[in-house]
């Protein structure tokens, strides 16, 4: 078939899985938007930490790039101002007016989505995420049916936020003072963590007994998608395993930090993040 625009739209990715999620329901969204137009992935390894691709075995027929910048020093601001000269800023203007390259982390920035869009780059976390996307990446048939494990489980993101002054992680008390409250007898408490034993060790000195479960970034979001308690912080694994949690599976019993559940309003709207429950 003849293709008026004979050139890929290429979305670029920076962050681990859960950023990756989001440029992966993009992708889908834009392909039913454009269905003549070829579309192409670019992941950032840079940034804080080393980034791989940690989606490849969710991206279908997509073709995608490995973009190696991991190390590369930014540039200061004084740099960016004798750099980013008046001619060079309105061209970057420019190409944004023409719609060549575009941002979509809101549904407006969707909607003006020009069909010859060539490059899109951004978070694309702030936009509404279609269900029927959502169900089509991950299926029901990818959850175990029926399963006699009860346990409650928490994704307990620390690794860089030990050493950013910028953030930090959610405090261990907090968590604990929550896995307290909600008590399941007979339940074991599993934390899946980026920096396992130290989350363990963090949650033990508060009296909770708990096991570390030692799994890569998905077993990490279908194990807890489908926990009889999920507690999650301050992380996008945690987004995704609440979304899959009132999208998919329609699980209650899911906790998140009240600092991010109106992004999590953005994404699901009030209705399904009204299911969950915030600390």
């Amino acid at each position: 078939m003849w293709k008026l625009w004979n050139y890929p739209i290429n979305i670029h990715c920076w962050g681990g899985f859960g950023s990756q999620l989001y440029a992966l329901t993009l992708a889908l969204d834009l392909q039913n938007r454009f269905c003549n137009r070829e579309i192409k992935l670019f992941f950032h390894t840079g940034g804080v930490t080393y980034r791989n691709p940690e989606i490849l075995s969710l991206i279908g027929d997509f073709s995608y790039e490995v973009v190696n910048d991991f190390g590369i020093a930014s540039i200061d601001t004084a740099t960016k101002r004798r750099f980013c000269s008046l001619p060079r800023a309105v061209l970057v203007k420019l190409v944004f007016f023409t719609g060549l390259m575009s941002r979509s982390d809101s549904d407006s920035e969707f909607r003006k989505i020009k069909p010859w869009v060539k490059t899109i780059r951004g978070h694309y976390s702030y936009r509404s995420q279609n269900e029927a996307t959502i169900k089509k990446i991950f299926p029901v048939t990818m959850f175990d049916a029926g399963t006699d494990v009860k346990f409650l489980g928490v994704q307990y993101r620390l690794g860089d936020l030990t050493e950013l002054q910028s953030k930090s992680p959610i405090d261990s008390n907090r968590i604990a003072t929550l896995i307290h409250r909600i008590d399941p007898p007979g339940y074991s408490v599993w934390v899946y963590s980026d920096t396992p034993s130290e989350a363990t060790d963090r949650l033990s000195k508060h009296g909770i007994e708990c096991r570390a479960a030692i799994k890569n970034s998905l077993e990490t979001v279908i194990d807890l998608s489908q926990a009889d308690y999920f507690v999650g912080t301050s992380s996008k694994i945690s987004f995704w395993i609440a979304i899959l949690r009132v999208v998919v599976l329609e699980k209650k019993d899911s906790f998140l930090p009240t600092s991010i559940i109106n992004q999590l309003t953005l994404n699901v709207g009030l209705k399904k993040s009204s299911l969950i429950q915030v600390y």
